[in-house]
């Protein structure tokens, strides 16, 4: 089931983006799909949306919901790659609006830092 989500998050079309992201914010609020949502690849999958050139300011902000429910509800399976993942496209997202997200490795490394001093709620 979850290759098929991944194949859904790996299109851009707004018809498609918006009801995967909540379908996985719902997935997410569910603890027994941690182990399959807190995947690296399937998190990075999540940040890309939150900050894609091609993402809908509506799913860019769907999928920061997302984001944020994975991190509130799996902070403690997460791995720290994960984590900085979500970190980085919430930080970018609200240093640079959604337009601008880069999810650069220079910000991926300072993330954490930042966070702490930005109005970008708790992420963890």
């Amino acid at each position: 089931a979850f290759d098929r989500i991944r194949r859904l998050l790996q299109n851009d079309k707004q018809d498609i983006a918006y009801p995967t992201a909540q379908l996985v914010s719902q997935l997410a609020n569910i603890s027994e799909v941690g182990p399959f949502i807190t995947d690296d690849s399937f998190v990075q999958l999540i940040a890309g949306k939150v900050c894609g050139k091609e993402s809908s300011l509506l799913v860019k902000r769907a999928f920061t919901q997302v984001a944020r429910t994975i991190a509130r509800q799996h902070a403690d399976i997460l791995s720290s790659r994960a984590k900085e993942s979500i970190t980085a496209a919430m930080v970018d997202s609200a240093l640079f609006g959604f337009s601008k997200c880069t999810l650069g490795p220079e910000l991926q490394n300072s993330a954490m830092a930042l966070t702490g001093s930005l109005d970008v709620g708790t992420v963890f």
